[in-house]
């Protein structure tokens, strides 16, 4: 009888199991980057709080060596937006839009997190149109094909709710969990029949939207999921740190 699956962190996110624990942000991101390639935005009418306030400012997404306390740059990561995907978020209401993707770690072997940042900059009139119309398409196409090619099924559970965390102004913010349950024998990979979930948190201003996935491998394993309110909370950490005014 096969063990308990263990990550190798060695290995970054390229060895499969490893992409299943502790890199499946590189899958939601897939997901993600589907919405890219479909014409249109789209309208939801769930949530919302209103017009969002404009600070009058204007900034530009970076990409730090650190962001949120203690991730670091990981050079091992990939996935995210790409210059191509430029056109299309500019259909669901972003005008000039530059991408920008970094790809972050935090801690070593089981206590290692992953946190994944993507986004554009330019000019936003409705943020939480955009936010919506996002959201809208990444269930339309998880709801198309919902297999991964790392042996796990996902799917979005519920609907996008708004987050408030302390601190974050001028700005619409929405999280939604991604559930993954393994479609083949569990046991041969160590990860838990009933799976796990990752939260993904989109924020929207006047300039900038972006969205931050994190990955955590211990919480992976035992099957729990991070919390909406705590990956709002790192997400604008996030926002905080990746946004730049531009003088």
């Amino acid at each position: 009888m096969p063990g308990p699956y263990q990550p190798d962190p060695g290995q970054g996110g390229k060895k499969k199991g490893l992409a299943i624990a502790i890199g499946a942000l590189v899958v939601v991101a897939a997901v993600v980057g589907g919405i890219l390639v479909v014409q249109g935005g789209g309208d939801d009418d769930s949530g919302g709080g209103g017009k969002v306030a404009d600070d009058g400012k204007r900034y530009k997404l970076i990409t730090p060596q650190t962001v949120a306390g203690d991730y670091t740059k990981d050079s091992s990561g990939g996935g995210g937006l790409t210059s191509s995907d430029a056109d299309d978020f500019e259909k669901f209401g972003v005008s000039n839009p530059e991408p920008v993707s970094a790809d972050y770690k935090s801690g070593e072997g089981m206590s290692m997190k992953k946190l994944q940042l993507s986004g554009v900059w330019g000019e936003v009139k409705d943020p939480e149109k955009v936010v919506d119309g996002a959201f809208a398409k990444i269930a339309e196409e998880a709801e198309k094909d919902s297999s991964t090619s790392s042996g796990m099924k996902a799917e979005l559970v519920g609907s996008p709710e708004s987050v408030t965390p302390s601190g974050f102004e001028n700005a619409v913010m929405k999280c939604q969990n991604t559930k993954f349950t393994p479609t083949g024998d569990s046991s041969s990979s160590g990860i838990p029949s009933k799976g796990f979930s990752i939260p993904i948190c989109m924020w929207g201003d006047h300039s900038t939207v972006g969205y931050v996935v994190v990955s955590d491998a211990a919480a992976a394993l035992s099957g729990n999921s991070m919390s909406l309110d705590d990956a709002g909370d790192i997400t604008a950490k996030v926002r905080n740190d990746a946004r730049e005014e531009i003088k």
